[in-house]
């Protein structure tokens, strides 16, 4: 075996939304460049460009799961936290994002981290073992004092953006506790909330900071003399205060709040002067905002970010997408592609610069997406909740229909005729192009993934504890479809993925024990001399490519290899493809162009270089 030295790149990534936690705030972080903003998904931080979103960076050299990130005051750097109390701090220009520190203050998640506006201290707070939060320097992890006043987790802290300098925090005891230093020393604390502190933050100026509350609360306090001389409504909200966020010039406040509304208040006033309502479900609930410069942003539950304007009552934009794994995808004809996740969602993108992703509205499938193909303009998907939908791509929208099914689905393909082959766990079901069952038929064996001959003549099913690729020729006997069993293929793993080659002349198969395989159709033999096993685990996908010269796969090890049919020993090895992620599927857009998803709810285009040296 050789490995070839043809070139990828990637082209294009599609991000993940910020992970939310119904009852907890998230937090944004602001470039003071005004350029991208920051937030956290998994064991990733996700750097956006503020005005062309579509424009991403990911850092994923967290081993654990992110929880904040943000940007120093000079811009030049960004410190971001994880589940586990470790900090890293590393270079926000530089590409490569090298490292300059990582510490250990803390032993458990941190929620929220500020610092000081002289670019040397660090304040983080949250849910540590021994202690709530810890002061210290970003360049050697000095202590620099002691945050007392707080018997419980700390969701929120500050740090003063003048002399002299002083650190606020809140939390889930409803306080607030001022210090003052460095070295810093406590200095104050204050009752006037009766539950939770979600946030609290300095105006620009430092005059003045703002406190939020899941009692609905918003408060002004004297950042001299820490009294409150102000109370924004009677109460702002009707639900808990997740998050507030001071415009630039320090004379309003933007609030995000579980009543499913952002606000809008004039300082000076004390009066709302704009209320944003996103509707009535569960998921329009407000986590998190951000205002940075002209852009003011509020994250629903559901993970989308809005964009607001000060002068219009709905958001302007909304960039949708996952917030949770995506466990299928399919391309369809028209520039596009659509992805399911492990929550029931699916996800129109558009290879289109400028189109932004649209989440398929109407009734979701209640539990994981399993499988998702595609005929004309119609989304047949399968799902854990033991159902079948057929949706309409070009609105969106999921079908009102579904057609529920005797066993769970673990895979479904669909022939040319636009009859449905799903492979369930204890049988192979067949649903016609308008969503009617046809024909059940019973295995002993428990199928996991199904792949049908462009012709429609032959059906291959890989089924996972006899470690077997079954295939069958397909026939029709009046209504009823008949599976005749035509070879036995044994394998060294549970089939993972199966799939035939668009001229019907090759088949390939992958597995668990981390092989793929290739056959001639004719006869079922092997088509190359060994075993392709390239990847280190699990192979969760295969698909050739559209001129049937490639051969690509994603495995649990976060690698794609992209195999030659000409040539069996040369294999393009995309390493790292989705850093400290599963890749979940790969698909082909057109002959040199790859796409792949993953445990990360992000997809990624690759470009393949097949003449390079």
């Amino acid at each position: 075996m050789s490995l070839s030295r043809k070139r990828y790149e990637l082209e294009q990534t599609y991000p993940s939304l910020p992970r939310t936690t119904r009852g907890q705030s998230i937090v944004l972080g602001g470039d003071p460049k005004g350029k991208n903003f920051l937030y956290t998904y998994g064991n990733s931080v996700i750097i956006r460009n503020i005005e062309e979103p579509s424009i991403v960076d990911i850092y994923t050299q967290h081993s654990t799961q992110t929880t904040v990130a943000k940007y120093s005051p000079n811009g030049n750097y960004i410190a971001s936290a994880d589940a586990f109390g470790k900090i890293r701090i590393w270079d926000a220009i530089n590409p490569t994002h090298i490292l300059k520190n990582e510490f250990q203050p803390m032993f458990g998640a941190i929620k929220d981290l500020s610092w000081s506006p002289d670019n040397q201290k660090l304040v983080m707070v949250g849910e540590g073992k021994e202690k709530f939060a810890h002061v210290m320097s970003a360049d050697t992890g000095t202590s620099l004092g002691e945050i007392i006043g707080h018997s419980r987790p700390i969701n929120s802290c500050d740090y003063r953006p003048i002399r002299p300098f002083r650190i606020i925090s809140g939390s889930d005891e409803g306080n607030i506790v001022v210090h003052q230093g460095p070295p810093f020393k406590f200095h104050c604390a204050i009752e006037e909330h009766k539950k939770f502190i979600f946030c609290v933050r300095y105006s620009p100026n430092g005059s003045q900071f703002a406190s939020a509350s899941a009692d609905g609360r918003i408060l002004i306090f004297d950042s001299e003399t820490c009294e409150k001389v102000a109370e924004l409504g009677s109460p702002a909200h009707g639900g808990s205060v997740y998050s507030i966020s001071w415009d630039p010039n320090g004379t309003h406040i933007l609030s995000s709040s579980g009543d499913k509304t952002s606000k809008i208040w004039d300082i000076n006033t004390k009066q709302m002067s704009n209320c944003f309502k996103f509707g009535n479900d569960v998921d329009d609930m407000q986590v998190g905002n951000l205002w940075q410069g002209f852009h003011l942003l509020s994250v629903s539950l559901s993970g989308y970010i809005n964009y607001l304007d000060p002068k219009v009552a709905e958001p302007v934009r909304i960039l949708q997408g996952h917030n949770r794994p995506i466990t299928a995808m399919c391309v369809t004809p028209n520039n596009t592609f659509v992805t399911g996740s492990v929550d029931g969602h699916a996800v129109r993108w558009s290879l289109e610069k400028g189109k932004d992703p649209k989440r398929f509205t109407g009734h979701a499938h209640k539990s994981q997406v399993n499988s998702l193909a595609i005929k004309d303009d119609t989304l047949v998907s399968c799902s854990v909740d033991d159902t079948v939908k057929f949706s309409d791509i070009s609105k969106a929208q999921w079908g009102e229909k579904s057609v529920k099914l005797e066993s769970q689905p673990k895979c479904l393909a669909i022939g040319k005729s636009g009859n449905v082959i799903v492979a369930c766990y204890k049988s192979v079901t067949f649903i016609d192009a308008q969503g009617n069952v046809e024909t059940i038929i019973p295995k002993t064996y428990e199928p996991l993934s199904v792949a049908i001959k462009s012709d429609d003549s032959i059906v291959a099913i890989g089924a996972s504890k006899d470690q077997k690729c079954h295939v069958y020729k397909l026939t029709k006997s009046g209504k009823d479809y008949v599976l005749e069993a035509l070879m036995e293929i044994p394998q060294t793993g549970s089939v993972t993925s199966v799939d035939f080659s668009s001229d019907g002349t090759s088949f390939a198969s992958s597995n668990a024990d981390r092989r793929v395989f290739l056959y001639n159709v004719s006869d079922y033999s092997k088509a190359n001399m060994f075993d392709w096993c390239f990847h280190t685990s699990r192979v969760n996908s295969v698909k050739f490519s559209p001129d049937n010269k490639h051969l690509v796969s994603g495995g649990t090890d976060s690698n794609i290899m992209v195999y030659f049919m000409d040539n069996h020993i040369t294999v393009i090895q995309i390493l790292s493809a989705h850093p400290l992620s599963t890749i979940n599927k790969v698909e082909w857009l057109k002959d040199d162009t790859v796409i792949s998803a993953g445990h990360d709810a992000c997809c990624k285009v690759w470009k393949l270089f097949y003449d390079a040296t």
